[in-house]
């Protein structure tokens, strides 16, 4: 399986790009390929905790993919959510962990 991580800026980006598909499209701008190549290039010192492998392993288990890519890694009161982009699909997917890294959920947001 590969496990691609993107940093907040990209992921940003990928917020920003998936609102062009809002019904009010029209407020945002495209992000200028200058300012898209301007971005730091990804570095091998990017930490991925427990919670966030485990979890991009039960997505990719569960879609059947195997290359699945970080959006984001929320703690959260109960632990953690790592939000979770899968190749040709439009909607992320939700999986959260107890606090001590245990997959307890993995949701389509596209059906949730």
């Amino acid at each position: 399986m590969t496990i691609k991580y993107l940093g907040s800026a990209v992921a940003g980006l990928m917020v920003v790009g998936a609102l062009g598909a809002c019904s009010n499209a029209e407020n945002y701008s495209a992000i200028p390929a200058s300012e898209i190549a301007a971005l730091p290039a990804p570095t091998d010192s990017v930490v991925v905790t427990a919670a966030e492998q485990d979890c991009l392993v039960a997505v990719g288990n569960k879609v059947g993919v195997d290359e699945v890519t970080t959006i984001s890694v929320t703690p959260i009161p109960s632990g953690t959510n790592v939000m979770v982009a899968v190749p040709e699909v439009d909607a992320p997917w939700s999986c959260t962990t107890d606090s001590e890294g245990v997959v307890v959920e993995v949701v389509d947001t596209a059906n949730a």
